[in-house]
C-alpha cells in the first residue's frame, strides 16, 4: 500500500513539473543582413538548460513558467540576455 501510494504521489510531482514549463521558439538574426545566425547558444539563466541556433537561425527551447531569462551567445559577439515574462 505505501509504494502504491509513494507512486502515486511521485507521478503527480512529475506531472506538475511538466505543465510548469512553456516552450519558446524563435529566429536569431545579424543585425546588420538580417540573415539567420547558425550556432548562437541560448541558454535558460540558472539552469543547464540550452540549445543551439540550426543553419536557419531557428531554435526552440521549454524554459520554466514565469520569469525566466534566455542568455543569447555567440562567439565573438557580447551576450545578450532577454526576460521571457511568459510571452
Amino acid at each position: 500500500m505505501r509504494k502504491v501510494l509513494l507512486l502515486t504521489v511521485m507521478c503527480f510531482a512529475l506531472l506538475g513539473s511538466a505543465i510548469a514549463q512553456q516552450s519558446v521558439s524563435g529566429t536569431v538574426v545579424s543585425e546588420s543582413d538580417g540573415l539567420g545566425l547558425p550556432g548562437v547558444t541560448i541558454s535558460e539563466k540558472g539552469t543547464g538548460n540550452g540549445v543551439l541556433t540550426d543553419t536557419n537561425g531557428k531554435f526552440s527551447i521549454k524554459v520554466a513558467s514565469g520569469k525566466s531569462t534566455l542568455v543569447f551567445s555567440f562567439i565573438g559577439m557580447q551576450a545578450v540576455e532577454e526576460s521571457v515574462n511568459d510571452r
